[in-house]
């Protein structure tokens, strides 16, 4: 195959429009600034030895050609058809992950019951707890100042989604709303957020889309 051009091409331009409608839907789907204004996030196939082999052009940060993803494949074990991979961690993934804010999601794809290849993607995160808001303070000094760290775990496992893993994540970011979309309605549940508190954050709005409140939709 490797004397095979045409076909190489064709593989070539297949593969590429697959990583790239990875990114778009990344980009449409989020509603984190991270994403939506400085596109810190990308998308990539990756090999079962843990190299990627392709990767967008022109949609995210499109720098990490040169990660390698075998030491998180072989921390998480075997996987199945339906599994979803989450880490941030940068020492059980030996570099892949750079910092506790990018958090990493790898999946496997199968095809007659083999293993052909693995779908990644990471994203910015607005928050994952840690010493402020954003996660991103020069004061801190260890990784436990800068947030919650996920070693890879299995998110969904073949096909069913790990609550308890979710949850304990939740539980430690500090991102401040629920969005249900019905019909042409969006309803925004902020039960989960801070209660009112003594200094410069409380934002009122009377029960009307405020500014800020729209912004956050539109982001």
């Amino acid at each position: 195959m490797a004397t095979d051009k045409v076909l190489l091409e064709v593989l070539n331009n297949r593969f590429t429009g697959i990583v790239e409608e990875m990114g778009y839907i990344i980009h449409r789907a989020s509603f984190t600034v991270f994403i939506k204004e400085t596109w810190d996030f990308d998308s990539a196939l990756v090999s079962t030895d843990g190299e990627i082999f392709c990767y967008p052009r022109n949609i995210g940060v499109t720098n990490m050609l040169g990660m390698r993803m075998d030491d998180a494949i072989r921390a998480v074990g075997d996987v199945q058809p339906g599994d979803v991979i989450v880490t941030n961690d940068p020492h059980r993934t030996r570099g892949m992950c750079t910092h506790l804010p990018d958090i990493m999601m790898f999946k496997p794809l199968f095809a007659g019951g083999r293993l052909l290849c693995f779908a990644w993607c990471f994203i910015h995160s607005s928050d994952v707890g840690g010493l402020v808001p954003g996660s991103i303070s020069p004061t801190a000094f260890d990784k436990f100042q800068e947030g919650l760290t996920i070693p890879p775990m299995k998110l969904i496992k073949a096909g069913t989604l790990n609550q308890e893993l979710l949850d304990m994540i939740l539980a430690n970011v500090r991102i401040k709303v629920r969005v249900e979309v019905r019909g042409r309605d969006v309803r925004l549940d902020f039960s989960g957020t801070d209660p009112q508190v003594r200094a410069a954050f409380n934002l009122p709005t009377y029960d009307k889309p405020n500014q800020w409140v729209v912004l956050g939709i539109v982001n």
